[in-house]
């Protein structure tokens, strides 16, 4: 489930890097065409139907999918940010409901605090505003799930952590990009072996690519769209996997994460 949702957000998060600049991303290796958010969102609706084994979980996505629930209907044929959104929504909305169900009180909405501080509003996250940080229910709209966040800040972190900022293509002037890192280890201090420690995220890369085929397979003009994300996102992951020994806090937190989303997710599928 993890490597589910992780292929549905790197596809996203390619699609909207492209519209965005109106160019190819830098990993690419020869001139894309630019996908439309039509296109983009009826993809991720054909995928959940062929491939989300949980049937609750599947009916669930589609019966909010023909709601317009999270802004789907809301987003428009170049409003390539809001097409972020509306997944990121979708996935939030998802880890409440298991939570709910579970009456867990640990908060699972993505991004966590500690990885992206800027995402969340701080006098909900750490002021006097902190309780209001908890969703009753089992029903929530845009307004509930944005309210905590600064969407801004939350689409460009998703672009950083699905796809990589460097191969995005155009103008980024408005995006700092060191506010969304956690400090990195120099060249000067790593290791002198050049082999690589693999990561969980490469993991499910693999997993990823893998599902990449065989929908490539049932649905070669539709899968068009996820496979050069995936191609995207693979050639960019080895130049940021840290070296073996070599501790990185950001890589550590980030894994941690994706494991817990995990277990929510797989709990959600029983």
């Amino acid at each position: 489930m993890c490597a589910f949702w992780t292929l549905l957000h790197v596809t996203l998060a390619a699609v909207s890097a492209r519209g965005l600049s109106g160019a190819a991303l830098a990993s690419d290796s020869e001139e894309k065409h630019i996908v439309s958010t039509d296109e983009a969102i009826n993809f991720v609706r054909d995928f959940v139907t062929v491939f989300l084994s949980c049937t609750t979980c599947r009916q669930h996505f589609l019966n909010d999918f023909d709601a317009c629930a999270f802004g789907r209907c809301t987003v428009g044929s170049h409003d390539w940010r809001a097409l972020s959104l509306w997944l990121w929504r979708v996935h939030n909305a998802v880890s409440l409901r298991v939570a709910s169900r579970h009456s867990s009180h640990v908060d699972r909405r993505w991004p966590m605090y500690q990885d992206c501080t800027v995402c969340w509003r701080e006098s909900v996250a750490i002021g006097p505003g902190a309780p209001s940080r908890s969703l009753q229910g089992t029903k929530w709209d845009v307004a509930d799930l944005d309210a905590v966040f600064h969407t801004d800040h939350v689409f460009w972190f998703s672009v950083r952590t699905f796809i990589g900022l460097e191969v995005v293509n155009g103008d980024l002037s408005e995006v700092d990009e060191g506010i969304y890192l956690q400090p990195r280890p120099s060249s000067a201090d790593s290791p002198s072996d050049s082999s690589s420690a693999p990561t969980l995220f490469v993991v499910l890369l693999a997993c990823c690519v893998s599902a990449s085929f065989a929908f490539l397979y049932l649905r070669p003009g539709r899968f068009a769209v996820a496979s050069e994300a995936v191609s995207a996102r693979t050639q960019v992951v080895s130049a940021r996997t840290p070296q073996i020994g070599t501790p990185d806090r950001g890589v550590e937190e980030r894994d941690r994460n994706m494991e817990s989303q995990c277990e929510d997710a797989d709990d959600g599928a029983e």
